[in-house]
């Protein structure tokens, strides 16, 4: 019965084992993937390039804010989710400056302001899940995402003015 519980504990521990080298492999190949988009984004010089690899940075990000939320360290999640805040706002507006017509040209436009806004969905998750003490400071870097995101949707659909109705008294 004793060799029996020894095998049983011995499959155990190689399963749990296994497991935790794959979730470590993985973990580090997420922070691979994470450091290769954000050296990506560096090298880009056109901003349309820049909105389009910010785009894809944008899970890994998260992802990476909410493993240092997660761990407790919440200086870090901050400090990494200030730096995306900063990207996105020096992208977004690169991408005003050009003077691009979004509405007819929407590249690097459409797809940042798409991940931003999943982005901002997912941060507002994770503020709730804060101590209370620390949601301002969070907070105020999604307010800043936010004038972010309402500046691109602002470019992608630029306010029209209605033309004249022709009615009995326009004639």
């Amino acid at each position: 019965m004793s060799g029996r519980i020894a095998s049983r504990f011995l499959v155990r521990h190689a399963f749990l084992s296994a497991f935790m080298l794959f979730a470590f492999a993985g973990s580090a190949a997420a922070q691979d993937a994470l450091a290769k988009l954000r050296a990506e984004y560096a090298a880009q010089t056109n901003p349309v390039d820049k909105a389009k690899t910010l785009a894809k940075l944008a899970p890994r990000e998260m992802a990476a804010v909410h493993d240092f939320s997660k761990a407790g360290d919440d200086e870090k999640a901050l400090a990494a989710l200030a730096q995306y805040r900063d990207a996105v706002v020096a992208t977004t507006r690169a991408l005003v400056a050009t003077g691009v017509d979004a509405s007819r040209h929407s590249g690097g436009f459409k797809e940042l302001q798409i991940s931003l806004r999943m982005f901002i969905r997912r941060l507002d998750d994770l503020i709730l899940s804060l101590q209370p003490d620390d949601r301002p400071a969070f907070r105020a870097v999604r307010a800043d995402l936010e004038t972010a995101q309402n500046s691109l949707i602002d470019a992608l659909f630029p306010e029209s003015h209605p033309k004249r109705a022709s009615g009995p008294g326009s004639q």
